[in-house]
This record gives C-alpha cells, structure tokens and sequence, in this order.
C-alpha cells in the first residue's frame, strides 16, 4: 500500500501457490522470478461451483489473511518499532504449514533496510539501527541484501518486548 504522502507498507510477502486477491486494493511486486495464475471472477465460480472443496479451502486461506492483518493492526497500534521488525522478520520465515523446527532451522532472511522497513511500518534509517544493535547483541549478522539469524529464539523475545 501506498499512504498519500507516498510511503510505502507491504503487508506481506506471499510464497509459492499463496493466494492474491485484486479486492484488496494493494499493489504487488515481484521481488524474485514469478508466475501469476489469473482466473476472473466468472470463472473462479465456475471453479467454486464445480468443487465445492474449494470453498472449504478459501474459508482457511481467508481465516489466515484476516490473522495477520489483525496481527498488523496490533502491531501498529500498540508496539515499538524493534517489536514490529522482530515480527515482520519471524513474518518472512515463518508459513502456517511450517513446524517451528524448520522455522529455527531458517537463518538467511534476504531482505534489503528498505523492505524491511516498508514491512514494520518505519524508515530504513531506524531499522539500520535496530539491526547494527542486534547485530552486536550477537543476535544476527548483516550483509549486503540479507541477514543472517544467529539466535532467533532471542529476536522472537523482541516481539513481546515493545
């Protein structure tokens, strides 16, 4: 989304076989190689119609969009700005389907200041900050277009924090 003064919030980053609706008004960009599956509406309820499975399965994918724009109104709400980027972070590597086992087992978050920025609703500028003073808390290590997690159950703690 865009604000009226022209910055910038992404309200997620979608993984393969996710799901994009044109009703939500939000503008998407690719930030790797994408394929986009278009289906207009006459024909998504065709497929409606035909498998009703699919309605089950919407319900779910629906349940989950609305979480986290919750989860995204309490964060802008009611945390500091280290909170949000703690969550927009754990965000990133985390997937409904995914055990915290293999969430722990992600390290590599590649991710430029900017977009992280866009993603907890502050400047990059800020963000730079937060980052360097994880970095020398030995939480995480920055490199040029992504960060390396070191101690993630530490940085998960920054979430309830702020």
């Amino acid at each position: 989304y865009f604000s009226e003064d022209g910055k910038e919030f992404t309200i997620t980053i979608l993984a393969p076989g996710d799901v994009y609706s044109e009703h939500s008004q939000a503008i998407m960009t690719a930030i790797d190689e994408t394929e986009v599956l278009y289906l207009s509406m006459a024909e998504f309820q065709l497929m409606m119609d035909e498998y009703p499975e699919m309605a089950r399965r919407l319900v779910r994918v629906l349940g989950r969009i609305l979480s986290l724009n919750n989860d995204l109104i309490i964060d802008l709400a009611f945390r500091e700005t280290s909170s949000r980027l703690a969550h927009a972070i754990r965000r990133v590597i985390s997937s409904p389907t995914q055990s915290l086992e293999k969430e722990r087992e992600i390290t590599k978050v590649q991710l430029t200041h900017e977009e992280l920025a866009s993603m907890s609703g502050s400047t990059r500028q800020t963000v730079n900050e937060i980052l360097r003073h994880w970095e020398t808390q030995g939480i995480l290590t920055l490199h040029r277009g992504y960060l390396k997690l070191l101690d993630p159950e530490r940085l998960w703690e920054k979430i309830n924090d702020g």
